[in-house]
């Protein structure tokens, strides 16, 4: 398979070099027992990409809300900061609060 293949296209290319078109309750040869194992196999892999990337955004929106209830909390201090402080504090916002929270 070059670069440009994609397996779903492989699989398609299969279908089409097999020329299926057996009547109802013929038995499927063997490429075709192939080619369905292949494209279940392939459905499977998407599926379990597809979880990653969802668990994967759900923990990051889990850190993103903790960074920012963190810096939220940390405005109740913000009189006691130093301006050195006060200046890292309001560069954190402008990175994670959305415009409508900060103060």
């Amino acid at each position: 398979m070059n670069n440009y293949e994609t397996p779903k296209k492989v699989i398609l290319d299969l279908f089409d070099l097999a020329d299926i078109s057996h009547e109802p309750g013929e038995r499927q040869t063997d490429l075709e027992d192939l080619i369905m194992a292949e494209t279940i196999k392939e459905r499977n892999n998407m599926t379990n990409l597809l979880e990653e990337k969802l668990l994967k955004i759900k923990d990051d929106l889990y850190w993103k809300d903790g960074i920012e209830k963190l810096v939220k909390d940390l405005y109740g201090d913000y009189d006691r900061l130093s301006s050195s402080g006060k200046e890292t504090l309001d560069k954190l916002a402008n990175l994670v609060l959305p415009k409508k929270l900060k103060k």
